[in-house]
């Protein structure tokens, strides 16, 4: 019948519609389970990247570490080595100043504060002259170099005499000869302790280490600054640990 045949060839259509769409869900779910596999393999290379450059930064950040005590070693030695050469120089502070003064002259205003004022005789002075550019109402500091190491230890032990027995308007001292940054470290030292003394805070200091000691807690001086020194942190994992103790031990 005509009307059998019109409603047969619809099922027949549909058939074939439905089927599409269920093999387009399996193509589907297909394609999401390729993506989530292949996702999964881009998340694990990125994890195996960042295990590579956190691999590479420790190492880099050791060689670091080694190279900045290596040099902080060289500068260390290099300021022991300069102490050493200037041993027999010391610096006046506060001797009057002239223009047109030669070291001859410096060298007797010298001489004249270590016998009259120091009190002390046969000191050899093999020369002596200001260091820097004269300026109004200010006196440069007169260094001397002295023949014998002796000399300057009976120096610096009268050096007191001079509180006594000043007579100026402004006091005559004596310092070491240092290389200007160790003169600027302890510097920086003192000025740690002195701020802890007024806080009544402990602390020691370790001038040939250039390190003060604080409650603990240790600073350093680097680049002309006093910061903390740096702590080693133990780490985490097994392998870790034992490049830690290794540290450790060396």
């Amino acid at each position: 019948m005509p009307g059998k045949r019109a409603h047969s060839s619809r099922d027949k259509n549909i058939q074939p519609a439905k089927k599409n769409k269920q093999d387009e869900m399996d193509v589907g779910d297909s394609s999401v389970e390729i993506s989530n596999n292949e996702l999964m393999k881009m998340l694990k290379k990125i994890d195996a990247s960042q295990q590579s450059l956190c691999q590479r930064f420790n190492t880099q950040d050791k060689y670091v570490q080694e190279l900045e005590t290596r040099v902080s070693k060289l500068e260390d030695e290099n300021d022991r080595l300069s102490v050493e050469i200037r041993r027999k120089n010391i610096l006046f502070m506060g001797v009057a100043d002239s223009k047109d003064e030669t070291d001859d002259d410096c060298k007797a205003k010298v001489e004249n504060i270590i016998t009259n004022k120091l009190e002390l005789e046969d000191i050899e002075i093999d020369i002596a002259y200001r260091v820097g550019r004269f300026q109004e109402q200010k006196e440069r500091p007169i260094k001397i170099h002295l023949v014998l190491q002796g000399d300057r230890n009976l120096i610096f032990a009268a050096k007191a005499k001079l509180r006594k027995n000043d007579d100026q308007d402004k006091a005559i001292f004596i310092v070491e000869d240092l290389p200007n940054n160790v003169r600027i470290a302890n510097k920086l030292l003192r000025n740690k302790l002195k701020e802890c003394a007024d806080k009544n805070i402990k602390a020691k200091i370790n001038y040939k280490a250039k390190e003060i000691n604080v409650d603990g807690t240790v600073f350093t001086v680097k680049e002309n600054k006093l910061v903390q020194k740096r702590k080693t942190i133990k780490p985490t994992n097994k392998k870790d640990d034992e490049d830690f103790l290794e540290t450790e031990a060396n």
